[in-house]
């Protein structure tokens, strides 16, 4: 009885393996190409070709550039996520700029990391976030769906231990257009520094909460 139920279970546990496999070849073929050659100058059949696989078979994972640079980023941030959850008690400690500069600090670490890969997605990020929801695809209605995520995130950060009043949530949301507006120019220099990106973030940070007026 058991090897019957082996053999009926193990075909399908053997074709998700293989399927997973497949993905994160296709992913770090992808990183390599762009970073290699740039967004704009790769191809997704030297993409398929580095990962082995035919063209057909890399769009039934990515239908194109975006969906591929979007898997890339999707599955970094996503493992970065599940680091800064591990140690709930060491996000609270500090003041709430303290909090907000730790909190982002792993991201302006990344993108120092893979410029080649986070300037565009800066870039496209900026289109799907503006587009319908069903003109872009899963990779980008994913990304979407993190930011939601991070509101949420920035919000308990701000106003312990849930963040689920208003003021909170929108405090999250003008520190996170503050982010995006700082991380979108830091990385246009030729050699993105995370130090010199946190300190201007910083700045911009201080200014929000002393406000303009004397």
């Amino acid at each position: 009885m058991s090897e019957l139920h082996i053999e009926s279970e193990s075909p399908i546990s053997l074709r998700e393996h293989n399927r997973t496999e497949k993905r994160a070849r296709i992913r770090e073929a992808a990183r390599e190409v762009f970073c290699r050659r740039g967004y704009l100058h790769a191809t997704t059949r030297e993409i398929a070709a580095r990962a082995r696989v035919a063209n057909a078979t890399l769009f039934r994972y990515a239908s194109d550039k975006r969906e591929l640079l979007l898997m890339i980023i999707n599955d970094d941030l996503d493992a970065m996520q599940i680091d800064q959850t591990c140690a709930p008690a060491e996000r609270l400690k500090g003041t709430v700029r303290e909090r907000i500069l730790r909190f982002y600090r792993s991201r302006y670490e990344y993108f120092a990391r893979y410029p080649l890969i986070s300037r565009p997605f800066v870039t496209e990020s900026f289109y799907f976030m503006a587009a319908n929801e069903s003109d872009v695809g899963p990779e980008a209605r994913r990304n979407r769906a993190r930011r939601k995520e991070l509101i949420a995130a920035l919000a308990a950060l701000i106003d312990p231990p849930d963040g689920k009043r208003a003021s909170a949530r929108l405090a999250a949301e003008l520190v996170h257009a503050i982010y995006l507006s700082a991380c979108r120019e830091w990385l246009e220099s030729t050699t993105p520094d995370p130090r010199e990106g946190l300190k201007r973030f910083d700045a911009l940070l201080r200014l929000a909460a002393a406000g303009f007026e004397k």
